[in-house]
Protein backbone atom coordinates (compact mmCIF):
# COMPACT_ATOMS: atom_id res chain seq x y z
CA UNK A 1 0.00 0.00 0.00
CA UNK A 2 1.13 3.69 -0.90
CA UNK A 3 0.91 5.13 2.50
CA UNK A 4 2.96 2.64 4.24
CA UNK A 5 5.63 3.19 1.54
CA UNK A 6 5.81 6.45 2.05
CA UNK A 7 5.82 6.44 6.11
CA UNK A 8 8.84 3.94 5.56
CA UNK A 9 10.71 6.61 2.91
CA UNK A 10 10.04 9.29 5.88
CA UNK A 11 11.53 6.86 8.52
CA UNK A 12 13.85 6.27 6.56
CA UNK A 13 15.09 10.08 5.87
CA UNK A 14 14.49 10.74 9.76
CA UNK A 15 16.55 7.84 10.62
CA UNK A 16 19.41 9.21 8.33
CA UNK A 17 18.95 12.76 10.17
CA UNK A 18 19.01 11.41 13.54
CA UNK A 19 22.49 11.45 14.49
CA UNK A 20 23.07 14.87 13.74
CA UNK A 21 20.43 15.93 16.32
CA UNK A 22 22.21 15.39 19.82
CA UNK A 23 24.78 17.25 21.65
CA UNK A 24 27.29 16.17 23.37
CA UNK A 25 28.93 17.68 26.46
CA UNK A 26 32.88 17.42 26.78
CA UNK A 27 33.81 14.69 28.54
CA UNK A 28 30.75 12.88 28.66
CA UNK A 29 30.39 9.16 28.05
CA UNK A 30 29.12 7.74 24.76
CA UNK A 31 28.46 4.61 23.02
CA UNK A 32 31.61 4.22 19.67
CA UNK A 33 30.39 1.18 18.78
CA UNK A 34 32.55 -1.28 21.47
CA UNK A 35 32.19 0.21 24.47
CA UNK A 36 31.83 3.62 25.96
CA UNK A 37 34.50 6.42 25.43
CA UNK A 38 35.17 9.86 26.27
CA UNK A 39 33.08 12.30 23.58
CA UNK A 40 34.41 15.68 22.62
CA UNK A 41 31.83 18.52 22.55
CA UNK A 42 29.97 18.19 19.71
CA UNK A 43 26.68 20.80 19.06
CA UNK A 44 23.59 19.10 17.56
CA UNK A 45 22.96 20.78 14.12
CA UNK A 46 20.08 22.65 14.47
CA UNK A 47 18.43 22.01 10.78
CA UNK A 48 18.70 18.81 11.17
CA UNK A 49 17.14 18.50 13.98
CA UNK A 50 14.39 20.41 12.86
CA UNK A 51 14.27 18.17 9.80
CA UNK A 52 14.18 15.05 11.52
CA UNK A 53 11.04 16.69 13.86
CA UNK A 54 9.28 17.76 11.19
CA UNK A 55 9.69 14.30 9.41
CA UNK A 56 8.89 12.36 12.21
CA UNK A 57 5.76 14.33 12.86
CA UNK A 58 4.27 13.76 9.31
CA UNK A 59 5.51 9.94 9.91
CA UNK A 60 3.25 10.23 13.36
CA UNK A 61 0.28 11.50 11.78
CA UNK A 62 -0.24 9.31 8.79
CA UNK A 63 0.37 6.58 10.26
CA UNK A 64 -2.29 7.03 12.85
CA UNK A 65 -4.58 8.19 9.57
CA UNK A 66 -5.04 4.84 8.06
CA UNK A 67 -5.07 4.03 4.71
CA UNK A 68 -5.52 6.87 2.15
CA UNK A 69 -4.30 10.41 1.41
CA UNK A 70 -5.66 12.83 0.30
CA UNK A 71 -4.31 14.86 -3.02
CA UNK A 72 -3.49 17.71 -0.44
CA UNK A 73 -1.74 15.79 1.47
CA UNK A 74 0.27 14.19 -1.06
CA UNK A 75 1.24 18.01 -2.78
CA UNK A 76 2.27 18.86 0.68
CA UNK A 77 4.40 15.98 1.39
CA UNK A 78 5.98 16.38 -2.32
CA UNK A 79 7.00 19.96 -1.39
CA UNK A 80 8.25 19.11 1.81
CA UNK A 81 10.57 16.48 0.77
CA UNK A 82 11.33 17.82 -3.04
CA UNK A 83 10.36 21.03 -3.59
CA UNK A 84 12.78 23.99 -4.03
CA UNK A 85 13.75 26.65 -1.73
CA UNK A 86 12.70 25.90 1.92
CA UNK A 87 12.30 21.87 1.00
CA UNK A 88 14.39 19.08 2.36
CA UNK A 89 15.56 19.11 -1.39
CA UNK A 90 17.28 22.31 -0.11
CA UNK A 91 19.09 21.23 2.44
CA UNK A 92 22.41 19.65 3.33
CA UNK A 93 24.04 18.55 6.13
CA UNK A 94 27.74 20.42 6.89
CA UNK A 95 30.19 18.12 5.52
CA UNK A 96 32.84 20.45 6.83
CA UNK A 97 31.33 20.06 10.03
CA UNK A 98 30.50 16.35 10.47
CA UNK A 99 32.88 14.97 7.64
CA UNK A 100 32.68 11.70 6.23
CA UNK A 101 29.22 10.99 8.21
CA UNK A 102 27.36 13.97 6.62
CA UNK A 103 28.44 13.00 3.24
CA UNK A 104 27.36 9.66 3.58
CA UNK A 105 24.04 10.87 5.28
CA UNK A 106 23.68 13.45 2.31
CA UNK A 107 24.02 10.70 -0.58
CA UNK A 108 21.55 8.24 1.42
CA UNK A 109 19.06 11.25 1.81
CA UNK A 110 19.01 12.35 -1.80
CA UNK A 111 18.72 8.50 -2.51
CA UNK A 112 15.56 8.23 -0.30
CA UNK A 113 13.94 11.44 -1.84
CA UNK A 114 13.96 10.61 -5.38
CA UNK A 115 12.23 7.25 -4.57
CA UNK A 116 9.41 8.70 -2.46
CA UNK A 117 9.48 11.89 -5.59
CA UNK A 118 8.66 8.64 -7.65
CA UNK A 119 6.07 6.87 -5.52
CA UNK A 120 4.37 10.16 -4.79
CA UNK A 121 3.84 10.59 -8.85
CA UNK A 122 2.84 7.38 -9.19
CA UNK A 123 0.09 7.86 -6.43
CA UNK A 124 -0.93 11.29 -8.13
Amino acid sequence: MEINEIINYLRELQAELEPFTHAVNSGELVWDGKQYARAEKKALDVFAFNWWNTIRVAADLLEAQGDSLSIKQLKYIEAMICGGMGSLADYQIDEDRWGENAKNANEKIHKIRGSLYRILQLIK
